[in-house]
């Protein structure tokens, strides 16, 4: 990451299904409103649902997992 990331961090055990990726994604719009040019970045140590990480990365909110 760099300075004009941010990260949406989620430290859960349980999946991460579409339902939170629709509310990932409202967060980030929200903090793009007050930052336009800043990239979002989803970080978690859950495991993320494929359709969800296709989901967020066609909204440019790129998914990394540890």
């Amino acid at each position: 990451m760099d300075k004009q990331s941010i990260a949406i961090v989620v430290n859960r055990k349980s999946r991460i299904i579409m339902a939170d990726g629709k509310k990932i994604l409202e967060k980030a719009l929200k903090i793009q409103e007050v930052q336009p040019s800043v990239k979002i970045v989803l970080k978690t140590t859950a495991p993320v649902c494929s359709k969800t990480v296709h989901f967020l990365e066609s909204e440019n909110i790129q998914v990394i997992t540890k």
